[in-house]
């Protein structure tokens, strides 16, 4: 989510779309107690955003892009919810199942295909100062694929979906 909000607000500088900016901001609030009247004039947005690492042109992320990281897509966690308590007890298949894709990616990978989505056309660049924490997060599936689930919704397909979302909240 936030790799999607950061492109999409460099998109809307990179647009001078300062009002759809600003509802950004009061919708979904950055920090506490932030108060949107402090950016009466453009610059002060820029100059916000910039503390973020998001610029019109450039967009820098933490660390190195290199770990790796599996995504779901939220509506393939419900339904995994759903099919595992209708048709099975935890005596049935212990009390832990990972819920997952099986398939990683790297962060770099991750942040060129959000560009994509978003149709960011800035660069993207990488604060080696700060930590890329765990290497590698995936989650072993085997017992859940077994069991007869598996998710449906490709990472491109949940990155539009959940694009289209957050789109209709600007509104």
């Amino acid at each position: 989510p936030s790799l999607l909000r950061k492109f999409h607000l460099a998109k809307l500088l990179q647009e001078n779309k300062y009002d759809q900016i600003l509802k950004d901001f009061n919708t979904f609030p950055i920090g506490f107690g932030l108060d949107t009247s402090q950016f009466e004039k453009e610059s002060a947005i820029e100059k916000f955003l910039n503390s973020l690492g998001i610029s019109r042109d450039t967009v820098v992320l933490w660390g190195t892009g290199e770990p790796f990281r599996e995504f779901l897509f939220v509506e393939d966690l419900a339904d995994a919810c759903v099919f595992l308590m209708e048709k099975y007890d935890y005596n049935e298949i212990g009390e832990f199942v990972n819920i997952g894709t099986g398939q990683d990616m790297r962060i770099k990978e991750l942040a060129l295909l959000v560009c994509q989505t978003i149709k960011y056309s800035g660069k993207i660049e990488y604060d080696t100062s700060k930590p890329d924490g765990t290497p590698k997060k995936l989650l072993d599936v085997k017992k859940l694929n077994m069991l007869g689930w598996k998710a449906k919704t490709s990472l491109e397909e949940g990155l539009q979906k959940m694009y289209a979302w957050y789109q209709t909240k600007q509104r």
